[in-house]
């Protein structure tokens, strides 16, 4: 059936703000964002980067599934949900694939990965000395001193170390994720949450009991207070950094959007919706250690320091340790065995910038499946993101 097709939609073809995660209605709603939220904008670079283009058959290479049987590469993306995926190689396109609804210019959300473009973000006005990770939170939000983040510093925001009363399970309808996503944007509607909007649900966050910085515990609301930090260190709203600092010198090809609560607060934990490509250049910028475009865009020591310090024992504490390798530093995910540098940001449904520095290789995908986090798949993807990688580096004739 055709999602909001019709005059009006038949009710089974409606989508709204109460459905647009779940299937068939997440494919209309995650590439359509700004019909449903309010946003606000991203333009496009004036002077769009150019990305080179050197054509492959990787979409008929076979790739082993967990069972050991072999698929095309194609038969996998259409089978698992996949909307849109590209591969870059030494900074060329040698694959780019759409499932025929969503286009080159069609944006899509990259739910979690938003986290890491706040990190990025982060790391400019650090190097700028406009902001430190090691100062205490509330040094920079007082409004946050009798909440869970009232001890917590800068750089707990970053690595998801913070230890706050929160659980996020997505999958749970009374959960404490979907109370807040009902606290400050008003969907889902609940008779039992007060719409507050974003900065006074985060006030409202309490402490876990631990110690900042003793164990990974992946918690959204983090990311939500670190872009209210970087809006008062830099006295700038939050989607015009992104849009200065990112945006503009990564010559963004196309527009993008970021999802704002009922108060006009950025929801900058996962609100950012792009497109492909553009997600792809900002995986190129991190490849090259934060140089693209003839810029120095993120700051090369930043990135140093995400592939070499992230805290092994805080992650293997945390509940995630047995479904990705991690750990995770600066809201990103550290793949690689040893130190090889490898990362990803990762975001709910199936998004993924994938980024293996060894291999000059960066894949991105835009996915809309049917759980928000599924275990089998991260590692499926982990793999299949790896033999890819390791397929170009072998210089295989694709």
């Amino acid at each position: 059936m055709r999602m909001m097709h019709g005059f009006p939609p038949e009710p089974e073809a409606q989508v709204t703000t109460e459905n647009w995660r779940l299937p068939p209605q997440s494919r209309w709603g995650f590439c359509n964002m700004r019909q449903l939220f309010p946003t606000a904008g991203l333009t496009r670079s004036s002077c769009p980067s150019h990305l080179l283009e050197r054509p492959s058959d990787l979409a008929q290479v076979l790739l082993l599934n967990r069972v050991g049987v072999e698929r095309p590469l194609d038969t996998i993306l259409r089978e698992e949900n996949t909307n849109g995926f590209i591969v870059l190689h030494k900074g060329k396109i040698v694959m780019e694939w759409y499932d025929g609804f969503l286009k080159s210019n069609t944006l899509h959300t990259v739910q979690s990965i938003s986290k890491s473009i706040a990190a990025l973000v982060a790391g400019i006005l650090i190097e700028r000395k406009c902001l430190s990770d090691q100062a205490n939170v509330i040094d920079y939000i007082p409004e946050l001193a009798h909440s869970g983040f009232g001890s917590a510093k800068v750089r707990h925001l970053l690595d998801m170390t913070t230890s706050l009363a929160f659980n996020e399970d997505l999958a749970d309808p009374n959960g404490d994720s979907v109370k807040f996503r009902s606290a400050t944007t008003g969907t889902p509607k609940r008779e039992d949450v007060k719409v507050i909007g974003l900065r006074k649900a985060l006030q409202q966050i309490g402490h876990g009991g631990g110690a900042h910085g003793d164990r990974f515990h992946y918690v959204t609301a983090n990311t939500d207070v670190l872009g209210w930090v970087l809006e008062r260190a830099s006295g700038r709203p939050y989607v015009e950094l992104v849009q200065e600092l990112l945006w503009d010198p990564l010559g963004a090809e196309h527009e993008a959007c970021l999802l704002l609560d009922v108060y006009a607060a950025p929801r900058a934990g996962g609100g950012i919706s792009m497109t492909l490509r553009d997600l792809a250049r900002v995986g190129e910028m991190i490849r090259c250690m934060g140089s693209f475009n003839n810029h120095q865009i993120v700051p090369k020591r930043w990135l140093q320091d995400m592939l070499a310090n992230g805290d092994k024992e805080a992650w293997a504490r945390g509940p995630r340790s047995g479904v990705i390798k991690g750990p995770y530093r600066s809201n990103f995910y550290l793949l690689g065995a040893g130190n090889e540098p490898l990362l990803a940001g990762i975001g709910s449904y199936g998004q993924w910038l994938y980024v293996d520095i060894a291999r000059d290789t960066v894949i991105a995908r835009f996915a809309s499946e049917s759980v928000g986090t599924d275990p089998i798949r991260l590692s499926d993807w982990q793999r299949i993101f790896y033999s890819i990688a390791c397929q170009l580096d072998s210089k295989v004739n694709l």
